[in-house]
């Protein structure tokens, strides 16, 4: 989420136990949290599918729908996850 600062766009990641996804645009709830497809904003749509194929020619792996969930496992390590938030970081500084 401090990427998110940094390049000025609304992106949050919910996460519960070892699922994680990413909100792509400004949030409207009154918690914060998106729970359904219609509480999602309307460009995350979009902003997703660009992240996602950058990450892929980049040969990070997220589930292709932007409604989807990831999973974070044990066979993950630290290395791996900085690496996937370095690279959104360096998609998010060549203008997505």
């Amino acid at each position: 989420e401090s990427l998110a600062i940094q390049y000025d766009l609304p992106i949050k990641v919910q996460r519960y136990a070892s699922l994680f996804w990413m909100i792509l645009g400004e949030i409207k709830t009154q918690d914060g949290f998106v729970r359904t497809p219609t509480e999602t904003p309307s460009q995350h749509k979009d902003l997703f599918a660009r992240i996602f194929h950058s990450l892929l020619e980049k040969g990070i792996y997220l589930a292709p729908s932007a409604f989807e969930v990831s999973f974070l496992s044990t066979a993950h390590i630290e290395k791996q996850l900085d690496q996937l938030v370095s690279t959104v970081g360096e998609i998010l500084a060549a203008g997505l």
